[in-house]
């Protein structure tokens, strides 16, 4: 589709208002040149997130309705001066958005000789082909929009594109990246160990989680928070036993694990690579080559080799702790040996 150009230029509109000066701030804060900008970029862009569409859409939406009432209906039709308007006049539907001008100017069309006589005749035309550049521009802009959500995953991907490129030839990245199925699987091994502790727990208490975690009657913040949380965990694997009216009776759902564990190992992932950004700060220089040697989970050692300078050995021990929120996690403690 090819790229549309907007002059936002309106002369009837400000001149018949500039002697209000009320009206004309009114109108001026509605369309003002922010919304210009956004508009012409998103146009650049070739899209615009769902949200800044709507804002953008509303306030053209109220420029035209105020300059429809401005120039129009509180002119020609308000204040009992609707009765003298010929009857093809008096029923026209009120502009209140800019998609009606297009229908709004196929009406005028249609009244009679006698109608376009009428002075509200001409100033509503002229108004309305003035300002059906608006109506262009709100739709133009649905066809462009994307939602945030699209943004952000498209940002994503380009970005995890970019650190593809770069880890391809990042020695040190190579060497290590063993570790990164390692912690993942580790991670994950721990969250299904969860899984079965719950589901022997589930069983014991015949599924009831208001008796695996009853609320006390009194209690504590933190104690309020440690029960919440636990039951939290509890419910991001089961889901609600569908014939039991009352109560809290769960089912283990193997779905909702295994979207858990997606997570378990996406953020063991995430801090493998947070691990690597580290480390290569640390080492402060382009490597040449590196060498891993060692069980990770007992102590590693990457060997760093950089152009004329000695050799760097950086010593690792791989773990798998658990946060206050019971979320599982993993360090990669890393100390220069030599």
């Amino acid at each position: 589709m090819t790229k549309p150009t907007f002059k936002f230029h309106f002369p009837i509109v400000f001149a018949a208002v500039a002697a209000n000066p009320e009206k004309l701030n009114r109108l001026l804060n509605r369309l003002n040149d922010r919304i210009i900008v956004e508009v012409n970029a998103a146009i650049d862009a070739g899209q615009i997130i769902l949200i800044d569409s709507k804002t953008i859409r509303e306030n053209i939406n109220r420029f035209v309705q105020q300059a429809f009432d401005s120039i129009v209906w509180e002119r020609y039709v308000h204040a009992g001066k609707w009765e003298s308007l010929p009857e093809d006049l008096k029923y026209l539907d009120h502009v209140y958005e800019a998609r009606l001008i297009p229908s709004f100017l196929k009406k005028l069309d249609k009244v009679s000789p006698e109608a376009k006589k009428c002075e509200m005749y001409g100033v509503a035309r002229l108004l309305a082909e003035e300002l059906l550049e608006l109506a262009e521009v709100v739709a133009y802009l649905k066809t462009i929009e994307v939602k945030a959500t699209a943004v952000r995953a498209a940002k994503k991907a380009r970005e995890e594109e970019r650190r593809a490129i770069v880890n391809a030839t990042d020695a040190v990245y190579q060497a290590v990246f063993p570790l990164k199925k390692m912690a993942q699987d580790r991670a994950e091994e721990m969250f299904r160990a969860d899984v079965e502790q719950a589901k022997a727990t589930l069983l014991k208490h015949g599924n009831d989680l208001d008796s695996i975690l009853p609320y006390p009657e009194k209690g504590d913040s933190g104690t309020m928070r440690a029960i919440s949380l636990a039951r939290s965990f509890y419910l991001s694997i089961c889901i609600y036993d569908p014939e039991m009216e009352d109560g809290n009776f769960l089912l283990l759902n193997d779905d909702k694990v295994e979207k858990e564990v997606g997570k378990v190992r996406r953020d063991a992932g995430f801090e493998f690579e947070a691990y690597v950004a580290k480390l290569n700060t640390k080492i402060n220089a382009k490597a040449d080559k590196a060498v891993l040697e060692g069980n990770p989970w007992f102590g590693s050692h990457l060997t760093v080799y950089i152009k004329d300078r000695e050799p760097q050995v950086w010593h690792t021990k791989m773990i798998v702790n658990r946060s206050k929120l019971g979320k599982l996690f993993n360090q990669f403690p890393t100390r220069l040996v030599k």
